[in-house]
């Protein structure tokens, strides 16, 4: 029987891996890579992507056309547990994947339980994907009128997410933004002086 050697996500953790997966596919093992989007988006273009300096397909990895053209198999769907007793990785719908050896790289994401958004105008950065979500609706609101986007959070990346904003909110056709950043105590509180005033 063929070890079984288990991805959880395609990001850069296991970008190596996914490689060179046809070679590990030659040597016996039957590799899986579990991701709830076929798809993994470069977090470090996002914010570009959102101000509409990139398009969705120039900052993403194909995973899924990846691991099976290297002759592994992908599994849509989200871990949600992981049995090490049993060996399986159980996803969000309940279906079990068994394992000899785990890798997780799953990445980081926002809560966002916190948040009461009936309207949909509540949008996380993390997954990636949701920036494409917050471009549209941004656009769609901002063609019909001046809109206030709050961004909560205080650090570089609040403001290359405002500065996105307020790139794709200049546009022709839509209204200008006002774009208010909420920090803790500071804004780019961890960094010197010099850049806190330049921010």
């Amino acid at each position: 029987m063929k070890k079984r050697l288990v991805l959880i996500g395609g990001g850069h953790a296991h970008m190596m891996t996914l490689a060179h997966l046809d070679m590990l596919v030659e040597k016996g093992y039957a590799v899986t890579v579990i991701q709830p989007s076929e798809f993994h988006y470069y977090s470090g273009m996002g914010p570009g992507m959102l101000g509409g300096t990139y398009r969705p397909e120039e900052i993403r990895f194909a995973t899924r056309q990846v691991v099976e053209s290297k002759g592994g198999s992908f599994v849509l769907g989200r871990a949600e547990r992981i049995d090490p007793l049993k060996q399986i990785v159980i996803l969000a719908g309940g279906d079990e994947v068994g394992y000899d050896v785990l890798s997780c790289n799953v990445g980081s994401y926002v809560p966002f339980d916190m948040a009461a958004d009936k309207a949909g105008t509540c949008f996380t950065v993390k997954p990636i994907e949701g920036l494409m979500t917050a471009q549209q609706k941004i656009s769609e609101l901002s063609g019909q009128r001046s809109i206030t986007i709050a961004i909560v959070g205080g650090g570089p990346s609040s403001i290359e997410i405002a500065g996105n904003c307020r790139q794709l909110t200049n546009g022709s056709d839509l209204h200008p933004a006002k774009i208010q950043v909420f920090a803790g105590r500071k804004l780019m509180s961890r960094l010197p002086q010099r850049v806190q005033l330049d921010a």
